[in-house]
């Protein structure tokens, strides 16, 4: 499975994944967060999610740029 820099990769090309991203990220615990990813075939923890979560306000701004 990919990583989390790998869904930073291909989030820059598809702008519906950073749309999911940015709704799950705002109302998702680390747990369901990390399952999304998986469901996505990202591996990221529950831990990289807490933190992802708590940072949430930069990412959800970031998510909404468009990709070039």
């Amino acid at each position: 499975m990919a990583n989390f820099i790998d869904f930073v990769v291909e989030g820059s090309k598809k702008k519906s994944l950073r749309n999911e991203f940015v709704e799950k990220v705002d109302k998702s615990t680390p747990k369901e967060l990390s399952a999304w990813f998986k469901s996505k075939k990202f591996t990221v923890s529950e831990a990289e999610c807490r933190k992802l979560i708590s940072n949430k306000g930069p990412l959800k701004r970031a998510g909404k740029v468009e990709a070039y």
